[in-house]
Order: C-alpha cells, then sequence, then structure tokens
C-alpha cells in the first residue's frame, strides 16, 4: 500500500459533515462543493458588499443538465 495516497475527508472538500458521499447524492454533494467554494472565493479576494457576494452565487452556469429525461 502506497503512504502517499491521499486522504480525503469532508472538511479537505470542504463540506459539513452532513454532506453525503454516496454516488446517489451527486447533485447534492455538486451543490454543497459549488456553493463552499464560491464563499471560499468571496473570501479570498475580499469581496465585501453583502450584494456583490449573494450577485455572484446566483446560478448563472449550465454545467447541470435538469432533463431527467436525458439520464
Amino acid at each position: 500500500m502506497n503512504s502517499d495516497a491521499i486522504k480525503l475527508t469532508k472538511s479537505s472538500l470542504l463540506l459539513n459533515d452532513d454532506v453525503s458521499l454516496e454516488f446517489k447524492d451527486f447533485k447534492e454533494f455538486y451543490e454543497a462543493r459549488r456553493t463552499a467554494l464560491k464563499l471560499r472565493l468571496a473570501n479570498r479576494v475580499s469581496m465585501t458588499d453583502a450584494m456583490s457576494i449573494e450577485m455572484s452565487m446566483e446560478d448563472n452556469d449550465e454545467e447541470l443538465i435538469e432533463d431527467t429525461e436525458l439520464l
């Protein structure tokens, strides 16, 4: 066994303990991770205006296909 293996934990992924890592819950995982990364980015670039942060949190991208017929 490789002792240099990376050990991923929920906290290292910026997730709360209540977020499931099960594949069946991928959409919830994706949304939680995406939100956490956006908040971390906003904090890192010092976005202090609450409106700027709120507007940047709007879901504008089209990465997820919402139509379940395609699945």
